[in-house]
């Protein structure tokens, strides 16, 4: 199940092969900019005004939309780091089971999107639908949660090469650095916190390690 999950996922984003054979440009968040720009209503990156668009899988949304949709978030007076969704529990039996029966389907949707609802960017829940929606052939819903997915996962991408803690992806969950890490194949052998707030992940297999740069939301949503 988890294979299938994984292989959902890079067939959804394009991306093939190892993060290291990847050339990418990348920019780091300005995060002053965002915040002003996401509480600014007159903004086209009003945070409000990019959100409806999101949640209506509005296709016209930019790669600049998106960065400022996901390090935007940071700001929102909802966002805690470390929270999941009560639902996550009962759906985890589903994603981890050796395979999907027909007639779980449509609870599996249920509970996906209800972790969705509470936790806007559950990257895993969202996969985990879109592949649903694809196995129950509903292709326009299985699209719909595949842009916004990609989309969110190109913000992250953007970020950084991952290759240091100078150009480390930057993301507002740790639970995202293990999507990234199971989009590019890579399985985590050990995770360490540097001093400049990077988690610096040892990969099996590898002598790179892979950075994430934690220093935004480190020590937040703890209470």
């Amino acid at each position: 199940m988890m294979k299938q999950l994984l292989i959902f996922s890079i067939f959804m984003m394009g991306f093939a092969g190892s993060l290291y054979s990847q050339e990418m440009d990348y920019q780091k968040p300005d995060y002053d900019q965002i915040e002003k720009e996401v509480k600014d209503s007159v903004s086209l990156f009003y945070y409000p005004y990019l959100m409806e668009r999101f949640e209506n899988a509005d296709v016209t949304l930019t790669k600049e939309d998106f960065r400022h949709l996901y390090f935007g978030y940071l700001f929102h007076k909802n966002f805690k780091p470390y929270r999941r969704s009560p639902h996550k529990e009962e759906l985890l039996k589903y994603y981890q089971a050796e395979e999907i029966k027909t007639e779980d389907y449509d609870e599996i949707i249920r509970l996906a999107t209800l972790c969705v609802s509470d936790v806007p960017f559950d990257l895993s829940s969202m996969n985990f639908l879109a592949y649903v929606y694809y196995l129950k052939g509903d292709m326009e819903m299985e699209e719909k949660i595949s842009f916004k997915f990609s989309g969110i996962l190109d913000a992250i991408i953007s970020s950084g090469n991952g290759k240091s803690c100078k150009t480390a992806f930057h993301v507002i969950s740790v639970d995202h650095e293990y999507v990234v890490l199971n989009v590019f194949q890579l399985k985590s052998k050990s995770q360490a916190l540097t001093k400049d707030l990077c988690d610096c992940i040892t990969i099996k297999g590898q002598k790179e390690n892979v950075y994430f740069n934690v220093k935004q939301f480190f020590g937040k949503g703890l209470d």
